[in-house]
């Protein structure tokens, strides 16, 4: 079976119905409010950090509501999905994990800058995590990977792969998770996939971006 989550938490963008409904897969909502149909309700208790409380139900995925699944596909509420989903279970015939590439950010160096000018690390404490990574030996020509449409096997390396992912969201990466995904996926060793298309071109989701304004510029991080 096939389950479909997202979580809508705090004032964020409600979730959108799919353009087509699969009888076979399983729709639920995390929310600290009610939800509309396809999407089967799963009430969340308010928090403090609703962002965070989204991201690590995105990320463990350990509810036991998902733990029936087969296949999950995460999206954030800022995508509606758009026709069947027969592409969800064709990107993990040879894979566990499948996302689609950024649109724009191509290096690690990259998403830490962007970190950076959001304000959740400074530019100096991003660049200090990606020569971290660097040292581990991440790869320079791995692509940035986006994280807000997710399809996943739970199998056990992608079980450590969340684990690892919330971890280093949570204490590397100030509360962001792109940041670490590829990282993640690379450190244990999971099966991955990037999907054709990115955010803002791709026949999977329709997004509506949630930082309409421009960024304000910081330095440059060195492209290792």
């Amino acid at each position: 079976m096939m389950i479909v989550y997202t979580a809508v938490l705090g004032e964020t963008f409600p979730v959108c119905k799919p353009t087509a409904i699969d009888p076979d897969v399983r729709y639920v909502c995390f929310s600290d409010q009610p939800c509309a149909a396809p999407y089967e309700w799963i009430p969340t208790a308010p928090d403090p950090t609703p962002s965070l409380a989204a991201k690590r139900i995105k990320i463990l995925a350990d509810h036991p509501v998902l733990q029936e699944a087969e296949i999950l596909l995460w999206h954030d509420s800022t995508y509606r999905l758009m026709g069947n989903l027969r592409w969800a279970r064709k990107a993990l015939v040879r894979a566990d994990l499948a996302v689609m590439p950024h649109f724009r950010r191509t290096v690690l160096e990259h998403e830490g800058q962007a970190i950076a000018r959001y304000g959740y690390l400074t530019p100096q404490q991003a660049e200090a995590r990606v020569k971290w990574y660097r040292r581990k030996g991440f790869p320079t020509d791995w692509p940035v990977s986006s994280g807000g449409l997710v399809v996943r096997r739970l199998t056990p390396e992608v079980r450590a792969f969340n684990a690892r992912w919330w971890r280093e969201t949570t204490h590397v990466w100030g509360g962001r998770d792109q940041g670490s995904l590829d990282f993640s996926a690379w450190v244990e060793g999971v099966r991955m996939e990037h999907l054709p298309g990115t955010v803002r071109d791709n026949p999977y989701a329709i997004h509506k971006s949630s930082h309409p304004a421009p960024l304000p510029d910081h330095p440059s991080l060195v492209v290792a």
